[in-house]
């Protein structure tokens, strides 16, 4: 009996010692991890140093070789200025003195020939002279403009205390993604600042994705792409492919800044949800880009076109464009919400009936047959209409706001939601009678 006793505490203490085994294990990964991590951020700090010396060198020399040549070309044309009435004054000179040598030679001509002059060689002579008149003004010395350059003798230790002044280096990330959702085909990726309360003005951010682990995979950096900047502090991306992980990093930068500061931390995320479709079994209409894109082919079919799938048990964004229009479109003809118990009847009922989120083209809303008072905005090519849809936790209703222009409305909506399943029993949709009106859903 005791023999077993000591086994079994022998074996509790090794099955002990090899979970507390596992678990320094565990703790060392990841010190490897944040070791990596630190000289990663360090090398990655020292090549944004590098870049951004390299880069104010570069600019700094250009500039001086851009002053030094403006300087040079002003006092050129400047002397240009300055020197012309001088040689309007030496043409002068030159051409009185030319007329006095030609006087000279020729009365000297005269003299040493000893020949008869005629009383009209002496009248051309002397006629001659009268071109002398009075000595052109000369300026003197004083009056001739002078050049020079003065030149701020501060500007090399300003220059010097400013470049050894800048740059400071931060021990931990001034901004840090901070989560991802999960979206039909796309991802919110939030962001925020860490205690920062040196400027309360709004800070301009810039969003970069890329396909693949960057964290993992050095080579992946180099595909990083602008996908944002602004000052919201967060963004949808669409067209998110899923259960593919995709990399995001954020920069900031302030109002004083002329250029964004280092990246945050690399932020890893993929989505599971498939994107949103229109149903392509409907024939009167032709689905492209994925099934994105719905265009109302024939005038004679009059059918409501709806999603693919209910939504998701999620809260949902959807954004819609009208790409084209048709004719004008009948009160009942837009685009809506549709509950599972309108959706499974067919697809030639009514969006003016119970079970129906709606707004038409001019911008009026009616829900469950009912026009809502406010009215948003007329729809026409090119507009944009936001369904945000909430589900709430009680009474089996879904919060909906509808966004068009500056204008919106918002209600809660009672509907199916019976199977307690992942998906709301809502559709989306769309009606038009005539051809040629094209919706693209994101």
């Amino acid at each position: 009996m005791a023999d077993t006793k000591v086994k079994i505490t022998i074996e509790e203490t090794v099955s002990c010692a090899k979970e507390y085994e596992k678990q320094l294990q565990d703790l060392l990964l990841k010190l490897d991890e944040a070791e990596t991590q630190l000289k990663r951020s360090a090398e990655d700090a020292k090549e944004y140093i590098n870049h951004y010396f390299k880069d104010l060198t570069e600019k700094l020399l250009t500039a001086i070789k851009q002053r030094q040549e403006n300087l040079s070309n002003e006092i050129t044309v400047r002397c240009e200025e300055k020197v012309k009435p001088l040689s309007e004054c030496r043409h002068l000179i030159e051409d009185k003195l030319e007329i006095a040598v030609n006087v000279c030679t020729e009365g000297q001509h005269f003299l040493i020939e000893e020949c008869d002059i005629s009383s009209e060689d002496v009248k051309v002579l002397c006629d001659k002279s009268q071109y002398f008149g009075s000595l052109p003004e000369v300026p003197a010395p004083s009056e001739v403009p002078h050049f020079s350059v003065d030149f701020n003798s501060n500007l090399y230790k300003d220059l010097m205390q400013a470049v050894l002044s800048d740059g400071v280096i931060l021990v931990q990330n001034a901004i840090e993604i901070t989560n991802v959702e999960e979206k039909p085909g796309a991802l919110i990726v939030h962001w925020n600042e860490i205690e920062d309360e040196s400027s309360p003005e709004p800070h301009k951010y810039h969003l970069q994705c890329c396909r693949g682990d960057a964290k993992n995979n050095s080579e992946a950096v180099n595909n990083f792409y602008d996908v944002y900047k602004g000052n919201d502090t967060y963004y949808i991306i669409r067209d998110i492919e899923p259960d593919v992980t995709y990399s995001f990093r954020v920069s900031r930068r302030t109002k004083n800044d002329s250029s964004f500061g280092p990246w945050s931390l690399i932020y890893t995320s993929a989505t599971t949800l498939p994107p949103y479709e229109w149903d392509h079994s409907n024939i009167d209409y032709m689905l492209t880009n994925e099934n994105k894109i719905a265009t109302k082919l024939y005038s004679d079919s009059h059918s409501v076109l709806c999603s693919k799938t209910p939504l998701l048990n999620i809260p949902h964004s959807l954004h819609f464009r009208i790409l084209d229009v048709g004719k004008t479109p009948k009160l009942d003809e837009g685009i809506a919400l549709i509950d599972a118990s309108v959706h499974t009847q067919s697809t030639k009922f009514t969006f003016l009936q119970q079970g129906v989120v709606f707004i038409n083209l001019q911008g009026v809303v009616f829900v469950n047959g009912y026009k809502m008072m406010t009215e948003l905005l007329p729809l026409c090519r090119g507009s944009s209409v936001y369904f945000y849809v909430e589900p709430l936790d009680s009474n089996k209703k879904v919060r909906v706001m509808i966004e068009s222009g500056d204008g919106q409305i918002t209600y809660d909506w009672k509907t199916v939601q019976n199977k307690g399943h992942k998906y709301l029993d809502i559709y989306f949709g769309m009606f038009f009678r005539e051809e040629g009106w094209k919706i693209v859903v994101e």
